[in-house]
């Protein structure tokens, strides 16, 4: 859905700032009026702040190393990210993986694998990679948060924890917009299609993230992470052959086959 309405209205680096601004600041305002607004513990707030900015660097880097990179290897870079909040349980909370998720893991990398392309004419450069480390930093450690957040004595506060989390990146957002708005206007157009866009995003990624935030002090790390990738780029590819038309290729029938074996081994204990 956001690609859709990104491939015929999104122009420049501005425009994408601008319009996750306005996706955090949907989320804030459902969350709200849905749930109602309370001030959160401290420990809920500076984990929150966290989460915020890791999201909207991970965003703005994203975008960048995407127009600046390979496609196919910023994509699994950012992938890769599973790493970290395994890690972080393994040696916080004694969730060691069994050889049967490891080998999960392991499928799932080839599943990610499965993403390159070789006819990706741009090329590889410091900057390139230091924009995708930092994408594998941020969404790997926005994952590690909500997992230690939710082992915390506050841990039932996790729609305050959205909220505050969306209610930062939206502010931090609107001011990087600001500054870099007077450098490369923007070209969003403010119309019913980005109402709608906003608003469907939002709502998907509000709860999405709620529900996460919840089951990850629930779930071990090595089951739910590689198992929310790993079905993410299921339905990527039979988003892109549906919706998008494309035909199935022998690289996305071993990613879908792939991405299923990872998840049935890695749900294994």
């Amino acid at each position: 859905m956001q690609g859709l309405y990104v491939r015929k209205s999104i122009r420049n680096t501005t425009d994408v700032i601008l319009y996750n601004a306005l996706v955090f600041t949907v989320v804030v305002i459902v969350f709200t009026v849905v749930f109602g607004f309370k001030i959160p513990s401290f420990t809920t707030l500076i984990y929150g702040l966290f989460f915020g900015l890791f999201s909207v660097f991970f965003q703005i880097c994203y975008v960048k190393a995407l127009g600046m990179g390979p496609v196919s290897l910023t994509v699994l870079l950012s992938n890769l990210h599973l790493i970290i909040p395994i890690t972080v349980s393994a040696f916080l909370y004694g969730e060691i993986p069994t050889v049967i998720q490891m080998i999960g893991v392991f499928f799932l990398l080839l599943c990610f694998l499965m993403l390159i392309k070789k006819d990706d004419n741009k090329k590889v450069s410091i900057i390139w990679f230091l924009l995708s480390f930092t994408c594998f930093l941020c969404a790997g450690l926005s994952v590690a948060i909500q997992k230690i957040h939710q082992h915390t004595e506050f841990s039932h506060e996790y729609k305050e924890f959205i909220i505050f989390a969306y209610l930062f990146a939206a502010f931090l957002s609107y001011i990087i917009f600001i500054f870099i708005n007077k450098k490369s206007k923007k070209s969003l157009l403010i119309n019913s299609r980005l109402v709608f866009s906003t608003s469907s995003i939002a709502l998907i990624l509000g709860f999405y993230n709620t529900a996460v935030l919840y089951i990850s002090g629930k779930i071990q790390s090595i089951i739910l992470v590689p198992t929310l990738n790993g079905a993410s780029t299921i339905f990527a590819a039979l988003y892109s052959i549906f919706i998008f038309k494309d035909k199935l290729s022998r690289k996305q029938l071993w990613c879908i086959i792939f991405g299923i074996i990872s998840i049935i081994l890695v749900s294994q204990r």
